[in-house]
């Protein structure tokens, strides 16, 4: 079902609906249900190979424009970007919204208390609203679900800017820090070996999705006591057939030869009342100088989507050193997010498939 809808995974709710009124699978369902005719960016999974490399292509260029100090490039000028934040973020809000003034754009950032999504208002209804003030909807939620419906009954192009399903902005921006890092515009993550240590969380979800769009070594070490990463989305992977994913609950076997050792926080907003729960996983897993030394290479990188909860999934000493790309990581969120609105308000080439 996943594939018959650009939307990705539909409510449960939903589809029984479907099936109930239907009697049946049918094409027909999604363009009776989702009536939007806009082109929205909730999961990597929609990417064509294509439409990740026109990304990369759009992100070099809007970067360099960007910090050029002899131009001026407004591709957004007369353009509103309205910004719905059911979660709290630094890096999200400050990327859009300083990314898309310096190209021109206005924006609006709206809270919980402006927005009570799905509470106060149907969601589909603060949809088609949004969608005559504004030229893009980005969306910060708790639940994929409400993303989905946003983009539903939404007029204007609606952008993933984090669900609890996935991060696919954080990984098409991580793409481009590491293409930048090993200069490989050309052939992307081929070769490379990219190691994910931590929860095995919305962020495993949207790298399993790239592996199913460009060849690369996927290393996921997640504790065995805790969730293992989405079957669905790694079956996904796997028969995309061109990308090796090794999956362990141990560190120590997928490290060797890594090329990107990647971390995430160990406890996700949504699941701090369990912390103390939950940090009992994670005994030895701190990826520390000693850890870095076991993937057997000196251009090994380390990068963190951030906040880092430093001394607990990593050292001060690593996020600190030379090997850290982490801020870096961080300012290419403003320019890749710009270059998937560019290509969504602009673009001729379709990215979606």
């Amino acid at each position: 079902f996943r594939h018959l809808t650009p939307l990705g995974t539909m409510h449960w709710a939903s589809l029984l609906a479907i099936i109930l009124i239907a009697a049946g699978p049918s094409p027909l369902w999604a363009k009776e249900l989702c009536p939007s005719k806009a082109q929205h960016f909730l999961n990597i999974g929609q990417l064509s190979t294509k439409g990740v490399h026109l990304l990369l292509e759009r992100a070099i260029k809007i970067k360099e424009k960007t910090k050029s100090k002899t131009q001026l490039y407004v591709p957004f000028e007369g353009k509103m970007l309205g910004m719905i934040f059911t979660k709290p973020s630094l890096r999200t809000r400050a990327s859009f919204e300083s990314g898309f003034h310096r190209l021109g754009g206005g924006t609006s950032f709206f809270t919980p208390a402006d927005i009570a999504l799905g509470k106060r208002e149907a969601i589909k209804d603060v949809a088609r609203v949004m969608s005559r003030f504004y030229d893009a909807i980005v969306a910060r939620v708790h639940e994929h679900k409400h993303l989905e419906e946003l983009a539903c009954f939404s007029e204007v192009p609606v952008v993933n800017a984090l669900s609890n399903y996935n991060h696919p902005l954080q990984i098409m921006s991580d793409l481009l820090t590491i293409v930048e890092h090993f200069n490989t515009p050309d052939t992307l993550l081929k070769g490379k070996k990219w190691v994910y240590i931590g929860d095995c969380n919305n962020m495993v979800t949207s790298m399993l999705y790239l592996a199913a769009r460009t060849p690369f070594t996927l290393g996921i070490a997640c504790p065995k006591t805790l969730d293992p990463p989405d079957a669905e989305v790694l079956k996904v992977a796997q028969e995309a057939n061109i990308s090796t994913i090794i999956v362990s609950n141990e560190p120590r076997d997928v490290i060797e030869g890594a090329d990107i050792v990647y971390a995430d926080v160990w406890t996700s907003m949504g699941f701090k009342e369990q912390q103390e729960e939950r940090l009992s996983h994670f005994k030895g897993w701190t990826i520390d100088s000693a850890m870095m030394a076991r993937s057997g290479k000196n251009s090994t990188i380390f990068m963190h989507c951030l906040p880092a909860e430093r001394g607990r999934e990593v050292t001060d000493e690593v996020m600190e050193s030379s090997q850290s790309v982490v801020f870096h990581q961080a300012e290419n969120r403003m320019h890749m997010q710009m270059a998937i609105l560019w290509q969504l308000l602009k673009g001729k080439a379709k990215i979606i498939h």
